[in-house]
This record gives C-alpha cells, sequence and structure tokens, in this order.
C-alpha cells in the first residue's frame, strides 16, 4: 500500500512539474480569441507556476483591462491565480490584489483588493457570472442581482 501511495505521488508531482504551463496556456488563448478577447502578455514557467507580466486585455478590439503580474500556480486538484495592480476601463476602477482559487467541480474563490474597498465571492464557471458577497456601493450599479446575491455577468 505504502508503494502504490508513492508512486501515485511521484507521478503526480512529475505531472505538475512537467506539465507544459505555457502550452495551456496559449490554448486558453486560442478559446479566448474564438470569443473575441485577446491577450498580450509576456511569460515565463518555473518548477511549480506560470507568470504573466505586462498583460493588456482586450474585448472586441477595445482595451477592457491592464494587469501589471500574474502568477498562476496549477496543480490540478488545487489550482491558484493571483494578479496585482489591475486596471479595469469599466468605471475607473483599479484591483490592487486579487486572488482566484479554483478546485476542480466547485466554484472557484475570489478574494481582493481594490480602491472600492475589499471583496470577495465566488466565480460559477457553468454560468459565467462572478458573484461578490458585501459590495461597496461604488461597485452596486454595475451589478445585477439574484437569489444568490449580487453578480456580474458577461455573455461571450
Amino acid at each position: 500500500m505504502k508503494k502504490a501511495l508513492l508512486l501515485f505521488l511521484g507521478f503526480l508531482i512529475g505531472m505538475i512539474i512537467f506539465m507544459p504551463k505555457e502550452e495551456l496556456y496559449y490554448k486558453v488563448l486560442h478559446i479566448l480569441h474564438q470569443n473575441k478577447i485577446d491577450v498580450i502578455s509576456k511569460t515565463s514557467s518555473s518548477l511549480f507556476s506560470l507568470n504573466l507580466k505586462n498583460i493588456r486585455v482586450n474585448y472586441l478590439g477595445i482595451k477592457a483591462a491592464e494587469i501589471k503580474k500574474t502568477e498562476i500556480l496549477p496543480l490540478v486538484f488545487y489550482n491558484k491565480a493571483e494578479a496585482k495592480d489591475i486596471k479595469l476601463k469599466i468605471g475607473n476602477f483599479f484591483i490592487k490584489k486579487v486572488s482566484i482559487i479554483y478546485i476542480p467541480f466547485t466554484d472557484a474563490k475570489i478574494k481582493g483588493k481594490g480602491n472600492f474597498g475589499e471583496f470577495s465571492g465566488f466565480l460559477n464557471l457553468k454560468e459565467i457570472k462572478i458573484y461578490i458577497k458585501n459590495p461597496s456601493a461604488e461597485i452596486k450599479g454595475f451589478l445585477s442581482k439574484d437569489k444568490k446575491g449580487y453578480y456580474y455577468h458577461e455573455s461571450f
């Protein structure tokens, strides 16, 4: 039993280390491009993470956001992305730091801090909705409301 567990852990660690992180990123870029979203960035990968710098996000050819730095940690059963210094083109919002944690088969958890205060919530990947718990008055105008709370929804 110990041998099987060690073999499984060795396989899992090897898979994480040798995962083609940049190739997966380019596949995501291709999917986003099909939905008229273009992302331009400088990429580098380390043993466990993928790092992006000077990111520019365009939607339908219009600049939507600029992100200074993002680190993505894809560990298969626990995935984390952390972005810093995000300047959104809607409402003149600036997000100092946002952290997204995704565990397969669950909603992604979001936590961050911006010029409109701290926020937390979750991202429903099936409906493409970002739910914000207790949003500040400055961003409520950009959100809709349903039974689960305030959310931002954009269909692509």
